[in-house]
Parts: structure tokens; C-alpha cells; sequence
């Protein structure tokens, strides 16, 4: 399986929708992949490792509960500002 951290948007939505891992374990992989570059590259003034793992399990919740979609509030807006993608139908589990 490729890292966590070097799939695409897509992949990673897709993944999450087979349940090949979870929300938490894809922000706890990008959470490692900060905490071992940030001080390198000094990308991240300040990190929320907390907020996103919290986040993320907002996400697994809704998954979770069918509501796929509303899941990942975020896509809508990346699809919109690209006007490269329409929302997917929800998928049924």
C-alpha cells in the first residue's frame, strides 16, 4: 500500500470510503510526517495535531453513519475552487 501521506485527494477519499484505513489513521500519518519535517523546513508556525485527530474522528463518525459526503466538508470547496469536479454521489456502505 502506498504512505498515507503520498496519496492523491481522490485516493485518499476512495480509501476512506472502502475503509482501507480511517480518518484518524490518515491525519495521524500526516501528524507523524509534520512532526518529523517541521523542524527542518519550518513549514508550520503552529501545529494541532489534537485538533486534526479530533477532526478526523468527526469525519470516521459521519462515515460511519452514512453521511460520507458531509464527512469531508472541505472537498466541496477544494472541487468548487478548481471547477474540476462535481460532488460524487454518496456511496453506500
Amino acid at each position: 500500500m502506498t504512505k498515507l501521506t503520498e496519496l492523491t485527494l481522490a485516493a485518499a477519499r476512495d480509501g476512506l470510503a472502502s475503509k482501507a484505513f480511517s480518518a484518524v489513521e490518515l491525519a495521524t500519518a500526516f501528524n507523524a510526517a509534520i512532526e518529523a519535517t517541521n523542524p527542518h523546513l519550518n513549514a508550520y508556525v503552529v501545529t494541532t495535531p489534537e485538533k486534526a485527530l479530533e477532526m478526523a474522528a468527526a469525519s470516521d463518525a459521519r462515515l460511519k453513519d452514512g453521511k460520507a459526503w458531509k464527512a469531508f466538508p472541505w472537498a466541496s470547496r477544494i472541487c468548487s475552487a478548481q471547477k474540476v469536479c462535481a460532488q460524487p454521489p454518496v456511496p453506500t456502505f
